[in-house]
């Protein structure tokens, strides 16, 4: 997932120079993922949704979005059971 690894890039530069062009083109990265964000997705963590998941709690973690991580995942968690549901006891 090119965007994910853009997104940290851009975040930590943003942090580093304290220059906010690179936080504004991150959050529209940001933007852009989440816009074209489906459920058919793969569930796996190189191209799908547990690494989109675990980019934004990463993200979360270090301070670079804000909310709450539970209520933003909420529907990722679901499509990531569904598609496991066969595997749990």
């Amino acid at each position: 997932m090119a965007n994910r690894d853009c997104l940290f890039f851009f975040f930590c530069c943003a942090r580093i120079t304290n220059n906010r062009f690179y936080e504004s083109f991150a959050e529209e990265l940001v933007e852009d993922v989440c816009g074209h964000l489906t459920f058919d997705l793969a569930v796996d963590f190189a191209d799908g949704l547990c690494g989109i998941g675990w980019s934004v709690e990463f993200l979360k973690r270090l301070g670079f979005v804000e909310g709450d991580t539970d209520e933003i995942l909420e529907e990722i968690d679901g499509a990531r059971l569904a598609a496991h549901k066969g595997y749990l006891v």
